[in-house]
């Protein structure tokens, strides 16, 4: 009987120890790493367990960058993420080789003050474009 107690004790002990971890130590390491995290990659570790989800989600850096390189239909995405209230201090959006983005898309940028950055991602794109297929 003494040994259950022990066993148990062990066990509540580690399983204290789990969840302190998980609080406390992962938080504070992805708050290190997340800054050298590409944001496709921090978005994926959203999934990994709902200690990483609270931790990334009440982090802003996260939603500072919309990132729609080489996604299709971007221009709806864009629409769509720019509705949301996290993404209301967006200071930048890549648009690089994005597809279908059109003139009211960019009209929506320019009304919500993110226009600049986007646009200068934007030029480079076709500037590159440009730069490509002249002779």
């Amino acid at each position: 009987m003494p040994e259950t107690k022990q066993t148990l004790f062990k066990m509540e002990a580690e399983a204290e120890a789990k969840v302190t971890w998980n609080r406390e130590t992962i938080p504070k390491v992805l708050k290190i790493v997340s800054t050298r995290l590409a944001q496709r990659d921090l978005i994926s570790l959203l999934l990994v367990s709902p200690w990483l989800h609270r931790t990334l989600v009440s982090h802003p850096s996260l939603w500072l960058v919309l990132d729609f390189s080489e996604m299709g239909n971007a221009g709806n995405r864009l629409v769509a993420a720019l509705s949301l209230p996290r993404y209301r201090h967006v200071k930048h959006i890549k648009l690089e080789f994005a597809q279908d983005i059109e003139d009211n898309h960019l009209e929506l940028l320019k009304s919500k003050g993110a226009f600049v950055n986007a646009l200068f991602d934007w030029a480079r794109v076709l500037g590159f474009i440009t730069s490509y297929f002249s002779y």
